[in-house]
C-alpha cells in the first residue's frame, strides 16, 4: 500500500510540472523498454501536445540516447535552473549530461548537411509531403517519431539513414 501512496504523489506532483529544458527526470514505468527505468535523464525538448512526449537525453551503457517519453514515464528529480553562465558554474562541477546536451545538437546539424546531399535533396523537391516532413522535423525534431510509422516516408527515411555516418 505505501507503494501505490508513493505513485499517487508522484503522478499528482507530475500533473503540475511542465517539462522545461534542462531540468533532471527519472524514467519509470516504461515496459517495452524496462532497462531505462531508474535512469536519470536531462529534458533536450520541450512537450509535444500532441504526443504528450518530450525529449529526454540519457546516459546507458556508456552511450547518450535521446528517448521520447511520454509524461507518466517522468519524475522530476531537479528543475533547471532559470539563468546559469558558465562564470558562475563552479569550476570543479561537471557532469555528463549536461556536457551531452550541446553534443546532442550535433545530430540536428547533420540532418541539415543531409539537405545538401543531391540525392536527398531531389527527392525532398519531388514531393511535397517529404518537404513538409523535413521543414516540419527542422522545426520541432521530435516531430521525427511521427513519420517513422508513415510508410510513404520510407524512402526518404532510408536514404537518410545511408547517408548518416555514426
Amino acid at each position: 500500500m505505501t507503494f501505490m501512496k508513493k505513485k499517487k504523489l508522484d503522478d499528482a506532483s507530475n500533473m503540475s510540472w511542465s517539462p522545461t529544458k534542462g531540468d533532471t527526470v527519472k524514467v519509470h514505468g516504461l515496459a517495452n523498454a524496462a532497462q531505462y527505468n531508474g535512469i536519470e535523464g536531462v529534458v533536450v525538448s520541450a512537450l509535444d501536445p500532441e504526443t504528450n512526449r518530450c525529449g529526454i537525453l540519457i546516459e546507458f551503457e556508456g552511450k547518450t540516447k535521446t528517448l521520447a517519453l511520454q509524461m507518466k514515464n517522468l519524475s522530476l528529480m531537479h528543475a533547471a535552473k532559470k539563468a546559469k553562465s558558465a562564470q558562475n558554474a563552479e569550476a570543479g562541477e561537471s557532469h555528463t549530461l549536461s556536457t551531452n546536451i550541446v553534443d546532442s545538437a550535433q545530430p540536428m546539424s547533420k540532418a541539415k548537411q543531409l539537405l545538401d546531399d543531391p540525392e536527398i535533396k531531389a527527392m525532398v523537391e519531388s514531393n511535397p509531403k517529404f518537404k513538409d516532413a523535413v521543414e516540419d522535423v527542422l522545426n520541432n525534431p521530435m516531430n521525427f517519431m511521427k513519420y517513422l510509422s508513415d510508410p510513404e516516408m520510407s524512402p526518404l527515411i532510408s536514404k537518410a539513414m545511408s547517408k548518416l555516418q555514426f
